[in-house]
């Protein structure tokens, strides 16, 4: 886990909001969600799904995909 957590966070959100390949959006909603998992579970679930469908269309995101959703 990063030393700075809020600004980890804070970095991985504004890449959502960036003009960015779906694949940079589904990986940082994936990180977003992890990071969430132990503090806020309905904030983790709202990111996991988010990465789920920047994945959708992107085989390798979709295999990704599995080991977020374990």
């Amino acid at each position: 886990m990063p030393l700075n957590r809020a600004h980890y966070a804070d970095s991985l959100a504004q890449q959502l909001k960036k003009e960015l390949p779906n694949t940079t959006k589904a990986k940082s909603s994936f990180l977003l969600s992890e990071f969430y998992l132990r503090t806020d579970t309905a904030k983790a679930e709202q990111y996991l799904q988010q990465g789920l469908v920047y994945s959708e269309g992107n085989s390798f995101m979709e295999a990704v995909s599995l080991y977020y959703k374990a």
